[in-house]
């Protein structure tokens, strides 16, 4: 989970870039307890000075003091004189260890390491070719696992958001295919200026959680609800002779019938990823507009959505589009 805060650190700097950005006590110059990232410009930590987490992209880091936890260093270049008594995670770059350092694990992704006679490495130096995450997926095994495990967490979550939708279930799934135009514009504004947004506040520092918290929990569930979405979405439109009579195990039946079938495609070689992300921004984009503008506009007619979201609304005027 901390790698992952790390790179999300690092892509908010790389917009800014050239950029450093040091978080302070209230006491100057005491970086007691502390972290520093620098992006283009180097980092150096004093022989008195002790940092929490360093995190360089391409730069010149010196550490002459103390790391407590993470020195993460992005396609740069790190002498350590001091001590690092966490982890030394590197990308595509070089570490220097000098006579007088100290320091503990060591993680190597498309790096070198240079030992100076008189370093110690208390841990363990692992050199790994490519992205730590992809090579898990070299094997077939772990990524059937895997695809299976994600396909049963995003089934079930789309069961309990079905029962949760109850009459509205056809509405609700129709949304995908109602204002299509307007479903795309919301799915940009989310998926294009929620990431803008939370980069910038999280270069206020106090903002970061906010930001971090608007990038790991917040676009991931307004993804899967919009993935949940457009399975229904699909499971409706290929169940509607079925759907003459509304029940809730044929809601439950369309909403798993259309994930497995989202899911199938990630299957597909090159396309299949980009594509169930291409679905869950649109549902998203749909959902939200749904919330704001869609329910206004047609109210619930119980007698009506028995028959599911492919009805025509005669009476009223209103008619739901494929």
């Amino acid at each position: 989970m901390l790698r992952w805060l790390l790179i999300v650190i690092s892509f908010a700097i790389l917009l800014a870039s050239p950029l450093v950005v040091s978080a302070q006590d209230e006491q100057v110059g005491d970086r007691e307890q502390e972290f520093v990232f620098a992006a283009n410009d180097p980092i150096v930590i004093e022989s008195d000075e002790r940092v929490d987490l360093v995190l360089a992209i391409h730069n010149e880091t010196i550490v002459n003091g103390e790391v407590v936890h993470v020195m993460f260093v992005i396609d740069g270049h790190a002498t350590i004189n001091g001590t690092v008594t966490g982890e030394i995670v590197a990308f595509n770059s070089h570490i220097t260890l000098g006579p007088n350092a100290e320091v503990f694990n060591i993680l190597l992704h498309d790096s070198t390491l240079e030992t100076s006679p008189g370093a110690v490495i208390l841990g363990s130096a692992e050199h790994r070719s490519g992205f730590f995450l992809l090579e898990w997926w070299s094997s077939p095994v772990f990524a059937l696992i895997i695809w299976v495990l994600a396909t049963i967490f995003l089934i079930v979550g789309g069961v309990i958001f079905t029962l949760a939708s109850g009459q509205q279930f056809p509405v609700i799934a129709g949304a995908a295919s109602r204002h299509i135009g307007k479903n795309l514009v919301f799915a940009l504004l989310i998926w294009i200026g929620v990431p803008i947004v939370a980069v910038l506040i999280m270069f206020t520092i106090i903002g970061i959680p906010l930001g971090l918290v608007l990038i790991l929990f917040v676009l991931p569930w307004l993804w899967w609800l919009g993935y949940t979405l457009v399975g229904a979405r699909i499971g409706s439109f290929l169940l509607r002779p079925l759907l003459g009579g509304h029940s809730s195990a044929l809601a439950v039946l369309a909403t798993v019938l259309g994930i497995l079938l989202l899911q199938l495609m990630t299957l597909l070689p090159y396309v299949g990823f980009l594509a169930i992300f291409l679905a869950g921004a649109y549902g998203s984009g749909a959902l939200v507009h749904h919330l704001m503008y869609g329910r206004h506009e047609r109210p619930i007619d119980p007698e009506l959505v028995a028959f599911g979201p492919e009805f025509s609304r005669a009476k009223s005027g209103l008619r739901v589009q494929n």
